[in-house]
């Protein structure tokens, strides 16, 4: 059984042992901690300095936040 799978049935259980409108699913996307070694935030900052020019259609309250991993397990 897949991530996602175990992911859905644990909301699942959560949900039908409490109250409906008393639970809360949170999904956090990105999670980072000491040992993340997957590099995947330097790959556009890296891409974008070898470029002079480029455009970015981005309004301020859309940017991404990112969580610390321990801040998530207390």
């Amino acid at each position: 059984m897949g991530y996602g799978v175990k992911t859905v049935n644990s909301e699942l259980i959560v949900i039908n042992t409490f109250v409906k409108k008393e639970t809360v699913s949170n999904r956090p996307t990105y999670m980072l901690g000491p040992e993340d070694r997957r590099n995947r935030f330097i790959h556009w900052p890296v891409r974008l300095a070898k470029v002079s020019e480029y455009r970015v259609s981005c309004k301020v309250k859309y940017l991404a936040k990112y969580i610390d991993v321990r801040d998530v397990t207390e």
